[in-house]
């Protein structure tokens, strides 16, 4: 594929968007390679992963694809944030969590300033939704697309359909160079050694390679059930383990450019608009209720237009958690194979994407011994936990107390010692900045949307003062004139979506 500067042979077990990203990283990345993807016909990509983080919109820009080429094949729409509603039962008040971006430097003062004295118990606005361009940009159905003249770009993500997304990568990939083959493996052979030696497919080929790389699902065919990594699970931190999931028609006149995440009686309902079609999934625990009862719920939390064209409620099962290795002897799990945390921060292609660019830069650089496979797992091992961590501080904080579910979802979980400790000085007004810093807690989420969850949960003293020098900092409206008079330059999400081919 590079002429006389392939050495090496990489194979690539399981299609799907983790596998397709997976080859294009390493395709671009990698110039002494030769990179052949084996994707079996009959296994249908699970599609349920329909959002994603601004990681995905640097993967592109990479790769050199522009959004004019693959968001119109792609029925993508842009992702300014998600908004959150009923997470509480004690007020109403619900809160958008921001992809935090440049402009929002000249309103974070405000919001740190006004989150700390709300901790304190003074009484000032502390929603994020006051503070963050996205909030108003989701608010007024925008995108996140500037105009020419507001020389500032902003941060943003998709949604998209996963099954057309593929697609597009799959051609993306074999533009590179990649090698295309549809068959099954039926046969994984491990050397005494401990390495995977070949596997074999249905049809009778034998594959050898330098590194396999396992986008097998969950099956985890290689690296879990070859190589018998083991698995860390998650399910005493999360609960959570079931999906059901469903598509209606696109009928929205004014499109959203968020993810919707609604609390349900059990679990968390998600709303994901396409150019084609919106999607619906219901995250819940079965410990708590049935798939009839879910399916009861699901529908009727819909409005009459999201009933439109619905299609069948499809029912999924996951565990949480992650391998302790994801690079085992010469092998890579990378996607479901490697690990899974719930998806309600959208952040599953976020960690395809850094395992398999973080591997690329080793590989590139030449550090392929053992003490660069153990840094390699302690890096990503961290970033899943660090994840983890963050979408655990959602149950842990919520106020509902109506259903046996939400309370053990905040109660009966197991804690984090850094969450544990992050509470605590929030609770006591301290400035959780330098333990964030301290403690890598900023590594994974930036310290805007660690103030955000915390203040959007509204996790403040319930007896409030009065409190006045807010008026002299930060005189009222003075925020929302900056972000409302910032919003005037992005088009109506319609509009921007109309101009791709």
């Amino acid at each position: 594929m590079r002429g006389n500067k392939t050495h090496h042979n990489f194979v690539i077990v399981g299609g799907g968007t983790a596998g397709w990203i997976t080859a294009n990283i390493l395709a671009h990345t990698c110039d002494d390679v030769e990179v052949t993807l084996i994707e079996d016909p009959a296994i249908p990509t699970i599609g349920v992963g329909e959002g994603s983080t601004p990681a995905l919109k640097s993967f592109f820009e990479l790769l050199g694809i522009p959004e004019v080429r693959w968001m119109s094949e792609c029925d993508a729409t842009y992702k300014v944030g998600i908004q959150f509603d009923d997470w509480s039962n004690v007020d109403k008040e619900d809160y958008f969590h921001p992809f935090p971006s440049i402009i929002d430097n000249h309103t974070l003062p405000a919001f740190f300033y006004n989150a700390r004295l709300r901790a304190s118990g003074k009484d000032v606005t502390a929603n994020p939704s006051a503070y963050f361009l996205a909030a108003k940009l989701a608010e007024e159905h925008r995108a996140p697309v500037e105009r020419e003249a507001f020389p500032f770009e902003i941060n943003y993500a998709y949604h998209f359909d996963s099954n057309k997304l593929g697609k597009v990568l799959r051609e993306h990939a074999l533009s590179l160079g990649v090698m295309w083959k549809k068959d099954t493996v039926n046969e994984v052979n491990v050397a005494q050694s401990g390495h995977i030696d070949a596997i074999q497919t249905a049809s009778g080929q034998v594959f050898r390679a330098d590194m396999f790389f396992d986008c097998t699902g969950f099956e985890s065919l290689l690296l879990q059930k070859a190589l018998k990594v083991e698995f860390n699970d998650f399910s005493d931190m999360l609960i959570n383990d079931s999906a059901a999931v469903v598509q209606t028609a696109a009928t929205s006149l004014h499109r959203e450019s968020q993810t919707r995440s609604k609390a349900l009686k059990s679990g968390w309902k998600w709303r994901i608009p396409l150019t084609s079609r919106t999607g619906h999934g219901y995250v819940y625990s079965k410990d708590f209720t049935s798939t009839s009862e879910v399916e009861s719920e699901l529908l009727s939390s819909m409005s009459y237009d999201d009933k439109l064209q619905i299609t069948d409620i499809r029912h999924l099962s996951f565990v949480t958690g992650r391998v302790c290795s994801h690079w085992k002897e010469n092998c890579l799990g990378v996607g479901l194979s490697q690990g899974f945390i719930e998806p309600l921060e959208a952040t599953a292609l976020f960690l395809v994407q850094q395992t398999a660019a973080k591997f690329a830069d080793l590989w590139r650089s030449g550090q392929r011994t053992k003490s660069a496979q153990t840094q390699f797992n302690s890096q990503i091992n961290s970033l899943f936990d660090g994840i983890r961590d963050y979408v655990v501080l959602h149950y842990r904080l919520s106020k509902r107390t109506d259903t046996d579910y939400w309370n053990a979802a905040r109660e009966d979980i197991k804690v984090p010692e850094r969450i544990r400790e992050l509470l605590n000085q929030w609770e006591r007004g301290a400035d959780i900045i330098p333990f964030l810093r301290s403690s890598g807690l900023d590594q994974f989420y930036p310290v805007a949307s660690w103030y955000a969850i915390l203040s959007g949960h509204k996790h403040f003293p319930v007896q409030l003062d009065s409190f006045e020098d807010k008026l002299s900092r930060f005189p009222p409206g003075k925020v929302q004139t900056f972000i409302k008079r910032c919003t005037l330059n992005y088009p109506k999400h319609t509009q921007a979506l109309a101009r791709l081919p």
